[in-house]
């Protein structure tokens, strides 16, 4: 079982961090864009 596979410190690196930085920078996103249209009112209560 695991024979055979290799990954480097980069290969490594990229497979870990990867995952976990998209979906932290689409939150980044979501929390800039979102702030200013729900502080616009539209009229909601």
């Amino acid at each position: 079982m695991g024979t055979g596979v290799c990954l480097g410190a980069e290969a490594l690196t990229r497979t870990v961090a990867l995952p976990q930085l998209v979906p932290f920078a689409i939150g980044l996103l979501l929390r800039r864009y979102t702030t200013p249209t729900a502080m616009s009112g539209n009229g909601i209560v």
